[in-house]
């Protein structure tokens, strides 16, 4: 057996085993075979990269410095947690399961960290569902993590009296500013006029060019435009569908000028901040600077809570390796 476990150890190969110790060490011959694991280097690696090994390969490579002990590894790390894992659960709070009875529900199934959606939060919705979860974590002695996922900066249609259809070549106006819903619908369907809804951006017609791609609803809707004045851009529709109320707008390859955080923003940190939140997640981050932006802000607060980066437009794939390196986490 020690010699199996010298030949794993310095060549990384290992034949068939025959026998169930010998399986032991050859289920993990992949692992050690990508870390090129030797005598002289292994207790440096423990320390390196412990934490981006599997558990149950982790044991196993320590159990090649003394083999004898390789099924009492294995054994107690059966005993320890079969529920053992790297990958997180994370899950959001809603109407259906804010309840006690339904957090103690989702703790126990193995939920590790509790996203409260601010997009659809109050602050005083804040204070009370982050004690409830407190309550119940410490009820059922397992802590859970409470990230609050601010609603950012984003660029929105306005309010339609009626979904919108439309076909594949058909025309629609996106106007900064109001658009009567009575001039809507009237608009829609007669002859020789376009359909126009409002915009939350007044620097759409400015940043936006002729023969830009325009995505609306998660992309659901793609156009283009083929015409703009100084309020507002004319686009030809290449995907069918209906536009509904309050759609998100995503422009690729267009670096908007909006803020990091908006007013809701801050008052919404404040308030988790006060509750005690573990994770800040800022929707729409376009650049490295607006995680500095909520890093500085947390500490204004006096807050310790970790930042994650919600990538979901261009532009933030774009920055991407930037926003790795300043954020706490990606999502």
């Amino acid at each position: 057996m020690q010699q199996l476990g010298d030949r794993c150890a310095v060549t990384g190969q290992l034949d068939p085993p025959t026998t169930e110790v010998g399986r032991e060490i050859y289920d993990v011959r992949g692992a050690i075979r990508t870390l090129r694991i030797v005598e002289g280097v292994l207790p440096r690696i423990k320390s390196s990269v412990a934490r981006n090994v599997p558990r149950k390969a982790y044991l196993s490579l320590s159990s090649l410095r003394n083999p004898s002990q390789s099924l009492a590894h294995w054994n107690t790390m059966e005993n320890e947690s079969p529920y053992y894992r790297h990958t997180k659960i994370i899950a959001t709070l809603g109407p259906s399961t804010e309840s006690a009875d339904r957090v103690t529900e989702l703790i126990r199934a193995g939920v590790d960290v509790v996203r409260l959606n601010m997009a659809h939060g109050s602050v005083d919705w804040v204070g009370e569902v982050v004690g409830r979860i407190r309550q119940v974590s410490a009820q059922l002695d397992r802590h859970v993590a409470v990230m609050m996922d601010v609603k950012g900066p984003e660029i929105r249609t306005g309010a339609v009296a009626a979904p919108l259809p439309l076909e594949v070549g058909s025309l629609l106006e996106f106007r900064s500013g109001a658009s009567p819903l009575q001039e809507q619908n009237a608009a829609w369907g007669n002859s020789g006029s376009v359909a126009s809804v409002s915009v939350n951006y007044p620097d759409l017609a400015r940043d936006v060019t002729v023969g830009a791609t325009v995505l609306v609803d998660s992309g659901l809707l793609r156009m283009r435009v083929v015409d703009k004045d100084t309020d507002s851009i004319r686009c030809e529709v290449l995907t069918p569908g209906e536009l509904g109320s309050r759609r998100h707008i995503n422009l690729p390859g267009v670096e908007v000028n909006l803020p990091s955080l908006t007013e809701k923003d801050r008052t919404d940190l404040q308030a988790g901040v006060k509750a005690g939140i573990d994770f800040v997640a800022l929707s729409f981050v376009r650049r490295a600077k607006d995680i500095r932006v909520l890093r500085q802000l947390l500490v204004e607060f006096g807050s310790a809570a970790r930042s994650v980066a919600k990538i979901e437009e261009c532009s933030g794939v774009v920055h991407m390796e930037q926003m790795i390196r300043e954020a706490d986490a990606v999502r």
